[in-house]
């Protein structure tokens, strides 16, 4: 039995290889009756007379699905990364404002990324060692003291703190990290964890030098 390798285009009237015939479901021989080449043309024409319908279903489509949206995007950012990347450059410089309302935006929703992003940098500054740490891990250390401040034991707004100070040789890891709030971080310092201790037994145990 021999098997058929080329098809005539409907269209363009050419005898073309098998492989250049997109794939339908229903045809006699499961392919479309026109090549590729010709079904592009027929697609291109049909989404520039009808490019105004296109948008509006698009941003219909979009709002539907955003989830659908944002991994597609991901997706093509990993794909494409030097694209993406020039395309999100011109689109910030193009539109200041819309940028800083989108950065003002995402600061006041993501404090963990903030954190974790500034201590990276102040890490990097002191050439400091460790594996980081992410905002997932810092969620989960917090968690682990039920949002309490190690040192004091009350609820306020914790930052992050190394056990060893980074100026002290400590590592930017997970090991050497404990939530504190603003005022214990700040009477702390780059002291050890021994030495802030012993200041703050004295603060609410003076010794009598007498």
């Amino acid at each position: 039995m021999d098997i058929i390798q080329y098809k005539r285009c409907s269209k363009c009237k050419e005898s073309k290889l098998i492989l250049d015939f997109p794939q339908r479901k229903g045809a006699s021989d499961g392919l479309a009756s026109h090549c590729k080449v010709c079904n592009y043309r027929a697609t291109r024409r049909w989404r520039i007379a009808h490019r105004e319908h296109l948008k509006v279903y698009g941003k219909l489509w979009k709002a539907a699905h955003p989830g659908k949206c944002k991994e597609h995007r991901r997706k093509y950012d990993v794909e494409h990364r030097e694209q993406s990347n020039e395309w999100h450059k011109k689109w910030k410089a193009k539109h200041p404002e819309k940028r800083k309302e989108f950065d003002r935006k995402w600061l006041i929703k993501h404090p963990e990324k903030v954190t974790e992003y500034n201590q990276r940098r102040l890490a990097r500054k002191a050439n400091a060692k460790g594996n980081g740490v992410t905002s997932k891990q810092w969620k989960e250390v917090k968690s682990s003291y039920c949002s309490l401040c190690a040192y004091c034991g009350q609820r306020r707004l914790l930052e992050m703190d190394h056990i060893v100070p980074l100026s002290k040789g400590g590592q930017h890891d997970i090991d050497n990290i404990a939530p504190a709030c603003r005022p214990c971080n700040a009477h702390k310092s780059d002291s050890s964890l021994l030495m802030f201790l012993y200041r703050k037994v004295l603060t609410v145990c003076p010794v009598d030098g007498t």
